[in-house]
């Protein structure tokens, strides 16, 4: 097994059939279509993060700005 992670495009999100591209949903929780919706790339490092840190669960997110938005709208009453 590879100890690196295969990088996918965040612009091409390839799908072998139309019938897999219309099922992703069920594989992953997000269903990968487009690279803003994050990439087996970055679920990846996120489940790593996750491991290292104990958690149940990691979110990466594809700049600083949504890191703070997200942070800030989650303690917003």
């Amino acid at each position: 097994r590879s100890l690196t992670v295969p990088v996918h495009r965040a612009s091409t999100i390839v799908f072998p059939t139309v019938e897999a591209y219309q099922r992703r949903r069920e594989e992953i929780y997000d269903g990968f279509s487009y690279g803003l919706y994050g990439t087996p790339t970055t679920r990846e490092l996120e489940n790593r993060i996750a491991r290292l840190e104990g958690a149940e669960r990691t979110l990466v997110l594809p700049s600083g700005f949504a890191a703070i938005a997200l942070s800030t709208l989650a303690m917003a009453p």
